[in-house]
């Protein structure tokens, strides 16, 4: 059964995230699977509705582009927030559970195997597939220090790996932030989920080492990461609202989003 995701292009923070990162071109192109719905269609406060097949996941803006992926598919979906078309439908051979990262010329995707088919690697400038890596075991990636973080450590010239980050921990979420990478863990069995709260681990780039470890008070078995605005936060699966931390004070709580006015 298809599916669609809603684009909601609202505020300025999409448009500086895209703008920030360039614009690369497309080789290869291809419309929406479906047409999309009329403007005077649309719900209050939505621009554009995009479909999408493969039941999309992941979202992310980096090259100029909005990037989808998918988990029941094998489809990187390349949209162009300026006329809100699917411009390149990347395959990139199997299915995606985690949200696209951006870095170093390269699209970086994680897979939903989080092992031996790791992750895609893929060139903007052409659309194309570089490399699909090993030993990925985390649902989101982290860029910084000059390298990916993806469980291993990867040189994204070379696209060497490195030895995996070690927490003590079942690791599934990295990302980079405050001169650290931050891992999350989770627990892969819902029979186990009743008596785990996830671990954050704060880990020294230079070191390898763990250097803080803060107890996040949310149960998930399956969460994503990112560092915005001076916070940690953390995305648990099937669970909200999201939980952030300050590193200044490793203090932290689940973030309640505002009940809107009514309309």
């Amino acid at each position: 059964m298809k599916k669609t995701i809603l684009v909601a292009l609202i505020g300025t923070a999409m448009a500086a995230a895209i703008a920030a990162t360039g614009c690369s071109g497309s080789a290869r192109t291809g419309g929406s699977p479906s047409s999309s719905p009329s403007p005077d269609q649309l719900p209050k406060g939505v621009l554009a509705v995009i479909p999408v097949m493969g039941g999309p996941l992941g979202l992310g803006a980096g090259f100029g582009s909005v990037w989808v992926t998918t988990e029941n598919g094998i489809v990187l979906y390349r949209i162009d927030p300026a006329t809100n078309k699917v411009v390149a439908q990347i395959d990139v051979g199997q299915a995606m559970c985690g949200t696209p990262a951006f870095g170093f010329g390269r699209v970086w995707v994680p897979d939903c195997n989080f092992g031996p088919h790791g992750l895609v690697v893929v060139d903007p400038a052409t659309n194309h597939v570089v490399r699909t890596l090993a030993d990925q075991v985390a649902g989101s990636v982290g860029i910084g220090a000059g390298s990916v973080w993806a469980g291993p450590r990867i040189d994204p010239a070379t696209l060497s790996e490195q030895p995996l980050l070690r927490t003590g921990h079942d690791d599934l979420a990295i990302t980079f932030g405050d001169g650290s990478v931050w891992v999350s863990d989770a627990v892969c069995s819902c029979s186990k989920l009743r008596h785990h709260q996830v671990n954050v681990s704060r880990i020294d780039p230079a070191t390898g080492k763990v250097i803080a470890t803060i107890k996040a008070g949310v149960r998930s078995i399956q969460n994503w990461a990112t560092f915005a605005g001076g916070k940690l936060w953390i995305y648990p699966w099937l669970q909200v609202p999201p939980w952030a931390t300050n590193p200044a004070t490793r203090s932290g709580g689940s973030i309640r989003a505002p009940t809107p006015p009514p309309s």
